[in-house]
Order: C-alpha cells, then sequence, then structure tokens
C-alpha cells in the first residue's frame, strides 16, 4: 500500500459522533501507522459511495480505506463496484470505528484501529466475493445494492432501523441487543417461500432469511460460522418463529455460533437465492442498513474486490 495513493473515507458521525469529535487525535495515529495519505469526510447520506466511485475512476488513488460502520464500508464497496473497474485496479480495506463493526471482525488487528491500520498498510490483498441485493427499495420501485458482509429479509431491517434512529452510547453489542428485543416486541412475522439456485427448498414462517458473505453481524452474533469471503457462495440462515423464551435462548446460540443446531434454524448454502414473502412486509437489510423490503434475490458476484487484511483462516 502506497500511502500518497491511498484515500482514506471517513465518517465523522461514526461511533456516535466520536469520530468527528475526536479527529485531531485520530488522523494523527492513522498517519504514523498509514503513512501520508488523503482523508476526505462525508457530509451527507451517500457520500462515501460518491466519492469511492470517483476514485475508482480516477488515476490518483489505487486504494480506498473506509473509516466507519458496516453501513459506511457498505457505502464504499457500492461505489467502487458501480465504477465497474478490474478489481486489480484499486484494493479496499476498512478501519474500525462504527458501533458493531461486523465485518472488521475477519480483519487483521481485532477492531483495534491503530493495530488494524497497521495490518492493511502491510497487506497484500486478497480477492474476495460480494453479494448483490435486488429488491423494493423505499420508493416502491425495484432498486439493488451490493453487500459485503451480509443482507437479509425479516425482523433484521426493523433491527437496523431502531439502532440507527436512537443512540449508539451503550456501544455496538448492548445497542443491537436491545433493539433486537424491541423489534420481537413489535415484528409480525412473515411467511416466504425461499429458492436456492432455482429450486425452491422450503417454505417458512420467518423472523428473518440472511444471505451471508461474512460471518459476523448483530454486534458480533455468529450468523453463519462456516461462511467464506471467497467461495463463490452465500451461505444462507433461516430463522423461524418460535416462542419468545426460545427466542431468548436462540439469541444467546448466536453469540456463541451454535444456533444452526436448534430446531427453529435452518441452513442451505448457494449462488443465487431468493425470498418471496406470500403477503406480510419482510423488512430488508443491507450491511446494517435499512433499504426496502422483499420480495429479493442475493447474488453471489465471485471475485470481485481486492480486500486488504484480511484474517488467515
Amino acid at each position: 500500500m502506497d500511502p500518497q495513493r491511498t484515500l482514506v473515507i471517513v465518517n465523522p458521525a461514526a461511533r456516535n459522533g466520536q469520530v468527528g469529535r475526536d479527529w485531531t487525535q485520530l488522523q494523527a495515529l492513522l498517519e504514523s501507522a498509514l503513512g501520508p495519505c488523503h482523508f476526505e469526510h462525508t457530509q451527507r447520506a451517500g457520500h462515501a459511495a460518491e466519492m469511492a466511485h470517483k476514485a475508482a475512476l480516477g488515476s490518483d488513488f489505487d486504494t480506498v480505506l473506509s473509516m466507519g460502520g458496516d453501513g459506511t464500508h457498505g457505502d464504499v464497496i457500492n461505489g467502487l463496484m458501480n465504477a465497474q473497474v478490474s478489481p486489480d485496479k484499486i484494493a479496499f480495506g476498512p478501519l474500525p470505528t462504527g458501533t458493531g463493526g461486523d465485518f472488521c471482525r475477519l480483519i487483521e488487528g481485532d477492531r483495534d484501529l491503530e493495530a488494524t491500520a497497521k495490518a492493511l498498510r502491510a497487506s497484500k490483498g486478497t480477492l474476495i466475493d460480494v453479494g448483490e441485493a435486488i429488491y423494493q427499495g423505499l420508493d416502491g420501485k425495484e432498486a439493488s445494492r451490493y453487500f459485503l458482509n451480509m443482507a437479509s429479509c425479516g425482523m433484521n431491517g426493523l433491527v437496523d432501523k431502531l439502532v440507527n434512529t436512537s443512540s449508539k452510547r451503550l456501544g455496538g453489542k448492548l445497542s443491537f441487543f436491545l433493539a433486537t428485543a424491541r423489534a420481537r416486541m413489535v415484528y409480525k412475522p412473515v411467511r416466504a417461500d425461499l429458492l436456492i439456485d432455482g429450486e425452491t427448498v422450503g417454505q417458512w414462517t420467518i423472523d428473518s432469511i440472511c444471505a451471508c458473505n461474512g460471518r459476523f453481524a448483530g454486534g458480533g452474533m455468529l450468523f453463519a460460522p462456516n461462511a467464506s469471503l471467497n467461495d463463490g457462495l452465500l451461505d444462507v440462515v433461516v430463522t423461524a418463529v418460535a416462542s419468545f423464551p426460545y427466542q431468548l435462548r436462540m439469541m444467546q446460540r448466536v453469540y456463541e455460533g451454535t444456533h444452526d443446531q436448534m430446531d427453529h434454524i435452518h441452513t442451505f448454502r448457494g449462488a443465487h437465492i431468493e425470498v418471496r414473502p406470500l403477503m406480510e412486509k419482510a423488512y430488508m437489510d443491507i450491511d446494517g442498513e435499512y433499504t426496502g423490503i422483499a420480495p429479493a434475490q442475493f447474488i453471489a458476484r465471485p471475485s470481485r474486490l481486492t480486500l486488504l487484511g484480511l484474517k488467515s483462516a
């Protein structure tokens, strides 16, 4: 990584605004770990995607780092992917400063900002898959968005909506735990068909159906313990509706990554996932952001992004 050809896209609102408040100290730390990079701050929704898109199409940068949470990382990779340039033209690396910080759990440095920055600078990069979600946007029209970590429909989108409209001062794990508990009290379960690579595999009344490129979500929940970023497939986790006491036990098992052994969990793997709700609304969640509703398709796009700092298996 050449720091002179590295753009760091910074979300000052990350970690409940702490990144913006502490920027002077954070910039000094990053310049010490990374070298003299170029820093740009987001000013509005979608700005990170615009800056990443411009960087990918230009000739000034061959590395883009994203400083924020999973939503910011998602915006940046959408900007890179929509530029439709070769993955060997520009590399991507995430810096951990978000509320949940789930994708960064897969990156060297264990979510310590300085250690991660040093790991990104030293990394040669790994070619990874990116997911694409096609769904109904908030305006009622068909929309599509790439995802780095995880996309789902069902209750998870409602959890995102609650987390992102409330204070995050309690930190990632507790913020997501409380939002999940609140969502369970108001969420109306959805009946949906699930198709994997064109074949119907079942119909359930669901809490959620997750298409996982990464392994973690929800502030440390190990949704897909066996997911790989470079196998050309998405791991699918179906959570069927269960009693409230059972759900509480299941939440604990999700943090441990042993929930796939429970009766109400069904797991699959495939390259093209389709969710068809029968009648009810199924909220969409894409990399920690509420984006619309199902019906939805989740498609694995193999070997589309060069990622810096990926932990070895």
